[in-house]
C-alpha cells in the first residue's frame, strides 16, 4: 500500500494572476513517480483546480520536488463543492506537452490538459485503494 508523504495547502496563481489554493496529498510510488491528489477547496478565492490546472500542477511539482515526467496528477472535487450540486469526483489529468523546467518567457511547465476517468485497476496499480 502506498504511503502519503505530504498533505498540505498549495498556493498557486490562476490565469488571471490571482492567488488560488487547494489541498494536495503526495504519494510517492516505488517506480519513482508521485501521485498528487489536488482537492478543490470551498474557500478557494481564485480559479478552480480544473480552470488553472497547468499552474496548479507546476506549483505542486515545485513544492514537492517532483520531476514533471514523474507526476501523476489527480483532481479531486468533493461532493457539492462551492455550492454546486454534484457527487464526489476524482479525475486523472494528463498533459500533451510538458517541459523539464520553465523557459524565460513562461513560468508554466505543463500544457494542453486532458481529464480521464480513473478505473479501480488504475488505482490499485499505484498501490492505492480505489476512491471512486
Amino acid at each position: 500500500m502506498a504511503t502519503v508523504t505530504c498533505i498540505e495547502r498549495l498556493q498557486y496563481r490562476d490565469l488571471n494572476n490571482c492567488v488560488a489554493h487547494c489541498d494536495i496529498e503526495a504519494v510517492p510510488l516505488e517506480d519513482r513517480r508521485t501521485v498528487v491528489i489536488a482537492t478543490e477547496r470551498a474557500d478557494n478565492p481564485g480559479m478552480s483546480i480544473a480552470g488553472a490546472v497547468e499552474s496548479m500542477a507546476t506549483a505542486a511539482c515545485r513544492r514537492c520536488g517532483i520531476q514533471p515526467d514523474k507526476l501523476i496528477l489527480i483532481n479531486h472535487y468533493p461532493a457539492n463543492t462551492k455550492g454546486q450540486c454534484h457527487p464526489e469526483l476524482f479525475e486523472r489529468v494528463s498533459f500533451s506537452k510538458s517541459l523539464r523546467q520553465p523557459t524565460p518567457d513562461c513560468d508554466e511547465i505543463f500544457f494542453f490538459p486532458d481529464w480521464h476517468f480513473i478505473s479501480a485497476h488504475e488505482w490499485r496499480s499505484w498501490g492505492m485503494t480505489p476512491r471512486n
